[in-house]
């Protein structure tokens, strides 16, 4: 009788022990549990809603709260509460992240469409364009550089007073993506003809024929030489009865 009293006691002593806790691991977002000389545990919420979790092997759980607020883990006839921030450290490290991956996102669209437009405003800029449009009895040549020229020299024929012969225009120095312009009258736009250029470049010395764009007022179509005109007959009706 006296070893069954010690053997009793001990187990009352073991049971009153059994270590207990319960806490909120804020890295993980999850409440860990440990409840010795039990096989599970109850966890009950704001909501009243209560549910039993099984313990491991090292009488260990775990598990992740659906919403904040505080729960109350029971572990035989002890209760332990915890409380859960509103919105878990990890959930609002997650959202960080997912806000810093749509910043960055948006960041690299900017800079992507900057680079679109910046390519494209270089390639407009390094496209030379050289033209000669005639309107009327007006004529204007246009030079846009799109690198650096220098010592540039433009003939233009059939110009005002020189029909049949050329103009020249100078140009000591012109800038990449700077426009040059000059306008004159011209006897005879019906005979324009493109104007031409030569200047040094980086890459050397280039030459250049002109676009030519005419917009002027067609003459009447002159009667060609030797054609005659076919005299017009009358003719004669006859008349009735007689």
């Amino acid at each position: 009788m006296r070893i069954a009293g010690i053997f009793i006691a001990l187990l009352l002593f073991s049971s009153v022990h059994a270590e207990f806790l319960a806490s909120y691991d804020s890295a993980s977002g999850k409440i860990w549990v440990l409840c010795e000389n039990q096989s599970s545990v109850f966890v009950s919420g704001q909501d009243g809603l209560s549910r039993e979790i099984a313990l491991d092997a090292n009488s260990q759980a775990d598990f992740t709260p659906a919403h904040g607020g505080k729960y109350a883990v029971q572990c035989g006839k002890a209760a332990l509460a915890v409380t859960v921030p509103s919105e878990p450290p990890a959930m609002q490290l997650a959202k960080g992240r997912e806000d810093i991956g749509w910043i960055a996102i948006a960041a690299l669209a900017v800079l992507f469409s900057f680079l679109v437009a910046l390519v494209a405003l270089r390639v407009l800029l390094s496209q030379s364009w050289f033209c000669k449009s005639v309107e009327g009895n007006r004529a204007r040549i246009t030079l846009r550089a799109g690198s650096a020229m220098k010592n540039v020299l433009i003939t233009d024929p059939v110009a005002i007073g020189h029909s049949g012969g050329q103009m020249e225009f100078s140009i000591r120095h012109l800038d990449a993506g700077r426009e040059w312009q000059a306008e004159y009258e011209v006897e005879t736009p019906e005979n324009i003809l493109p104007a031409s250029l030569q200047a040094e470049c980086k890459g050397g010395r280039v030459s250049m024929l002109s676009q030519l764009i005419a917009d002027f007022p067609a003459g009447k179509p002159e009667k060609p030489q030797g054609a005659q005109q076919q005299p017009h007959v009358k003719k004669k009706v006859p008349k009735n009865g007689g």
